[in-house]
Order: C-alpha cells, then structure tokens, then sequence
C-alpha cells in the first residue's frame, strides 16, 4: 500500500475503486509488474557551490535556474491518447 503523502490520494481512490467494483471484477493494489529496481529518466545534481542559473545552457534555458540541489526527472510525451475517438477506452 502507498504510505508517502504524496500517495494518499491513490490508496483513497484505489480502496473506492474496489469497494464499488462489479463482482466479477477482482481489484488487487499495488502490485509489482516488473522485478526490474525503480528507475528515473533523470538525475539532475547541482554541482556543489554553482550558482543557480542557466549559464550556457543550450536546452531548456529558463529550467535550470528553478531547479534544486537534486532533482529527479519523468518525461511525459505530449503525444496525443492512442485512442480514437469513437474506439472504447
């Protein structure tokens, strides 16, 4: 079960999900789909006594300054849903 505050609300849901689930769905939490270790896209570590600003950055330039000493990074795609309209989702 998720026990970070910043998970809470998935248990909530979860445990709502399952309480008013069909019968002939079975609604199991948290479960491993992958035996591989948890991983990042990213790591961004601030380089100890640098300033915090985007320098000669040639990406991204107005993320650096905002970022902190670590920072972990997700892409998420802007590509469109894979679904068409009109197919079940």
């Amino acid at each position: 079960m998720a026990t970070t505050s910043r998970n809470l609300w998935h248990l909530g849901f979860a445990n709502l999900v399952r309480a008013r689930a069909p019968a002939n769905i079975s609604v199991h939490l948290d479960v491993p789909l992958t035996i591989e270790p948890q991983r990042a896209d990213m790591l961004l570590l601030r380089k100890e006594g640098s300033p915090r600003e985007g320098g000669d950055a040639r990406v991204l330039r107005g993320l650096w300054p905002l970022l902190g000493t670590d920072t972990l990074l997700e892409y998420k795609s802007p590509a469109q849903s894979a679904f068409r309209r009109g197919e079940p989702g």
